[in-house]
Order: C-alpha cells, then structure tokens, then sequence
C-alpha cells in the first residue's frame, strides 16, 4: 500500500462508525461495546478505534458466550489487562467505508457522517458531522455554515443517495436547520 493509498484510507470521510466501546470487563482485557450491527458478522476484519486523534487497527476475539447479548463482551487480540481495556473505555469503534457498507445500511442517516446534507424542502445544506446514539432518540449532528444542529433520525425522510459526491438529499420538517 503506497502512503496516499493508506492516507485516502484513514481519511475521516472514508471511515463509519460503527460503534463504541463502553467499559472494561473483568481483568483480562474484555470490554462491553455497543455495535451498529451484529459484531459476529465481522469475523476476520480488524476494526478501527480513534486513540489520541490516531486510527489504531486490532482484531477481535469474540467471547461467544455473550454476543447475543445487547451490549456484547469483546476482546481485542491485543489487549490483555483491565489497565489496558481501560484505555479504550468510551472510544469510537470504526471501519472503512468500503468494508463497513457489506454492514451498515447505508440508508440510515446515522451512517452517512461525511456526507453533505440537503434538504429538498429549503435547499438549505450541512455536513454530518457525528451521530449520537441516543437510546429512543438517535441524532445526528450536523454542521451549517451558521451552527452545528441537532436533527433526530426519525424526522429525516432520505429522497435520494449519491454516494459517488457524498450527498444526501432529504425532507426535514420546518425549522431544523
């Protein structure tokens, strides 16, 4: 890989996020994370956590016994103490947008971040910025040349998805951005 393949890769807008870590469980290194999807569909892929602005790659290994569960108990190849699994508590869990859209469904809103939000019924436009996983109310977050706004996923209706410019066209009720 050349350094402006592997530059393109880590670029922010070529990522998703698919989840986050949440604490560390137990003394061994695992910890409980919340996924976007189920996180046995991964298999063989390493995931992406942000660590000090860096994107750091590690494989999963699956405590099977618990991935049926809402907020399952993973391990990371890599970590192997509570001080270590402590460092990743709260980071953001990602993947490449090429490998994450075999995963995500790529209508959902909250998977767009990158992408350039325009609303058909104003013409008015943001970019998503993040998403905030809200339990009963996911948000995204979205910049406006004026203010960074807070939209609930379920008031965004998707009109239409270009993927090769990173735009999405939407209906938004009145007066949210």
């Amino acid at each position: 890989m050349t350094f402006s393949e592997a530059k393109k890769f880590l670029d922010p807008e070529n990522i998703i996020k698919i989840g986050q870590i949440l604490k560390p469980h137990g003394y061994k290194g695992h910890v409980t994370a919340n996924f976007k999807f189920d996180p046995l569909k991964l298999k063989e892929e390493s995931v992406l956590v942000r660590i000090n602005g860096w994107l750091i790659p590690f494989s999963i290994d699956y405590d099977k016994s618990n991935l049926a569960a809402l907020k399952p108990i993973i391990k990371f190849h890599q970590v192997n103490s509570e001080h270590d699994a402590q460092q990743l508590a709260h980071k953001q869990i990602f993947l490449p947008r090429y490998i994450a859209k075999k995963y995500l469904d790529l209508k959902r809103i909250d998977n767009l971040i990158g992408y350039q939000l325009i609303d058909q019924n104003t013409q008015k436009s943001g970019q998503i910025i993040d998403s905030q996983d809200i339990p009963k109310n996911p948000l995204i977050v979205v910049q406006t040349a004026e203010q960074e706004v807070l939209i609930p996923v379920n008031a965004v209706e998707i009109v239409k998805l270009d993927e090769k410019n990173k735009k999405v066209f939407v209906r938004l009720p009145n007066g949210l951005i």
